[in-house]
């Protein structure tokens, strides 16, 4: 599949191909990004949520928790990517291994039904898939 990336000054990125869309936050917001949070954060505050299997495989092999997921998103949190066509995001927040140790998590949020939110997966970025918690590899 061939991909078109097209950077912007103020740091955004779009990235097109035969069937996907994506937009990319690279350090300023999408301008929906705090609507996208707030609904998703509206759905996990009221206990409207479900965890995907490919989630849960992530927590026994990473060594996070549920909880660990819902105050990665319902703290400090931001959207990395939005996934338009697929009415999916990634966000990227971080929750605490120790008291005073935390760690980056990734969490993909399906954001198409608006009565329910549906975290898809959720897992700890690691090399060689991404650079940085922010800058894929």
């Amino acid at each position: 599949m061939a991909v078109a990336i097209a950077t912007f000054s103020t740091g955004r990125c779009i990235a097109s191909g035969d069937n996907v869309s994506v937009k990319v936050c690279l350090g300023n917001e999408l301008p929906e990004a705090a609507d996208l949070i707030d609904k998703i954060r509206t759905l996990l505050e009221a206990k409207k949520y479900r965890v995907g299997l490919h989630a849960i495989r992530h927590m026994v092999e990473e060594g996070f928790r549920e909880n660990d997921i819902l105050t990665t998103v319902l703290e400090e949190c931001r959207i990395l990517e939005d996934y338009p066509d697929e009415s999916r995001c990634l966000v990227l927040g971080r929750f605490l291994l120790t008291q005073s140790v935390s760690s980056p998590l990734h969490v993909v949020c399906d954001y198409s039904n608006d009565t329910v939110v549906d975290i898809v997966t959720a897992y700890i970025p690691q090399k060689p898939w991404w650079e940085t918690p922010s800058q894929r590899g």
